[in-house]
């Protein structure tokens, strides 16, 4: 995993150097600010990132409608937060992004597996809008 994590952060840059956690976290809030997102996250380490929205409006961003609103739950249970947490890495998965986190690592906070997650994610949004 952590070969492939490097993969995938290496191809995050032009120069094929690996972005650090603040790289990543600086992209998503931009990302996020930038197409009308409210949420943003401090770090991966950030409770809020366990009810999955801020994962599933960054898919969002990255291309949007891939995320049904409809299908998102909007409660705080544990269950609730674990059906958000499946259908965010279902539509991560969707766009293209290689993840590989499990939903309780979101919903757990688990920060390496999060950052894992944001860091697919950012390089499957720079691979789509050929930013590399």
């Amino acid at each position: 995993m952590r070969a492939y994590t490097l993969s995938v952060l290496g191809k995050c840059t032009r120069d094929g150097g690996v972005p650090t956690d603040k790289d990543i976290l600086e992209w998503a809030n931009k990302k996020l600010s930038s197409n009308g997102k409210s949420s943003s996250i401090r770090s991966f380490q950030d409770r809020t990132i366990s009810s999955a929205s801020v994962v599933l409006d960054l898919i969002d961003t990255i291309k949007q409608g891939v995320v049904g609103i409809q299908l998102v739950k909007d409660d705080n249970s544990k269950e609730g937060k674990m059906d958000s947490a499946k259908y965010a890495i279902t539509c991560g998965r969707k766009i293209g992004a290689g993840i590989y986190a499990l939903p309780e690592d979101i919903v757990e906070v688990k920060p390496k597996m999060v950052m894992t997650v944001f860091a697919c994610l950012m390089a499957q949004d720079f691979k789509m809008h050929s930013l590399i």
